[in-house]
């Protein structure tokens, strides 16, 4: 699997999480979104070789 795969994996669990997660788990659902949106801005932002 593709490394560029695993934010959009772990972006879609996480939406996933938030439908169904008791309230105690949204900060770490919303935390975690908001890593995997910059490692996957960091990712594309690199020079491919």
């Amino acid at each position: 699997m593709p490394i560029v795969l695993l934010p959009l994996l772990g972006f879609l669990a996480a939406l996933l999480g938030l439908l169904v997660s008791p309230v105690w788990l949204l900060p770490a659902a919303l935390a975690y979104l908001v890593w995997a949106a910059r490692f996957a801005g960091w990712l594309f932002s690199r020079p491919s070789p």
